[in-house]
This record gives structure tokens, sequence and C-alpha cells, in this order.
């Protein structure tokens, strides 16, 4: 039985749900713990990756538009989120953050794989992408929050460094 296309805008807006869920379940805000809550969400969870599944295969392929949303959500979650708490911070306070971005970010990085995972089996392999998605979030880390951040880190470890050796 063929599945009706999904409109990318329809897909994408069921996806940007699941996700919005995710990045404020990683930004400890409040969360209903109901059994029955429990079991919808995996309900959800799964019609996402199938919905991710449909709008990569059918006609028009959006794959390369998932892809794009994708590398989208961990840029704009590391620019309005990640990197504003880190530059708030200082010293020990903007270490013990950065470790905590560090974490969530490679937890979100593991959930977002696993969510749009039909893409490194159907998209990379087309477009000649040697990275799986797991590598790409971890670039963006890398490439947004490593290079602002680590002057002010390595000086943050050498004052404690320094204060302790006092």
């Amino acid at each position: 039985m063929a599945q009706e296309a999904i409109k990318f805008e329809e897909g994408w807006s069921y996806l940007q749900k699941g996700i919005t869920r995710l990045i404020r379940h990683l930004e400890g805000e409040p969360e209903q713990a109901l059994k029955t809550q429990h079991c919808m969400e995996l309900y959800k969870y799964v019609g996402r990756l199938i919905t991710a599944y449909h709008m990569c295969t059918q006609k028009p392929d959006y794959s390369q538009q998932l892809y794009d949303k994708y590398r989208e959500v961990i840029e704009d979650y590391t620019m309005q989120t990640v990197l504003p708490s880190l530059r708030e911070k200082h010293d020990e306070y903007m270490l013990r953050e950065l470790v905590k971005r560090w974490n969530n970010h490679k937890r979100m990085v593991r959930q977002l794989a696993i969510i749009f995972g039909y893409l490194e089996g159907h998209f990379f392999p087309w477009k000649r992408i040697n990275s799986s998605l797991r590598e790409v979030g971890l670039i963006y880390f890398h490439d947004l929050v490593y290079h602002e951040m680590h002057s002010p880190a390595t000086e943050a470890v050498i004052a404690l460094v320094r204060y302790w050796n006092l």
C-alpha cells in the first residue's frame, strides 16, 4: 500500500516538534512524568522516524532539505543557546558550563542521529558524504564552540591550577 506523499513543510513541522521537545529536555525544562505521557512520546518518536524515512524515499526526495535542516538545528542550538550560556560565565563556572554543554551536545547529536538516521543510508552515499550524522554534529561543536572558547577555557584551567598550587 503506497503512502501519501509528505510535503516538506508538513514533515519538517512534525519533526521540529520532537526536536523542540528534545532541546527543552536538555535545557532542564520540566516534563510531565506520567506513564501515559511516556507511552505517547514513544509513539510520537516512532512517528518521527517514519516521517523522516518517507521524506527521504518519496518523490520529490527531500533528503538534501532534511540534511540542511539537521545541520541548521545543531548550528542554531549552538549559536543561540550554547555560546550565550558560555559567554556569560567565567573561570571555574565557565568550565563547568562547558562540560555540561558538551555532554548535552553529545546527547542531542545522538538523538538527532537516530531521528535522521535514514539519511546516512540513503543520502550520504549518493552525495559522497564521508562523515556520519554524529560526526557532522560534533564538528559543529568544534567549529563554533571550541574556536571561541578554547582560549578562555585554557586561561581558566591555568588560573585554577595556580590557585590550588599556592
